[in-house]
């Protein structure tokens, strides 16, 4: 049940945190809506650091992509 909720709104959750269209959430856009996710500093890092492939600081996701 959970993962079946998190497939259906994945895009829709990406496509607001990526507030500049880029298909990417970049360290800043994560930060401005990091209190959604009661998260903030070293848990940001954390996320960023596990998703991040490129290390470009933006986490893509080609698995959402149509």
């Amino acid at each position: 049940m959970v993962k079946q909720f998190v497939f259906r709104h994945s895009r829709t959750v990406f496509d607001l945190l990526d507030a500049d269209g880029s298909n990417g959430i970049s360290a800043v856009e994560f930060s401005i809506c990091s209190y959604l996710f009661s998260c903030h500093g070293a848990a940001i890092r954390h996320i960023f650091d596990e998703f991040d492939v490129s290390g470009d600081d933006v986490i893509r996701a080609p698995f959402l992509e149509t």
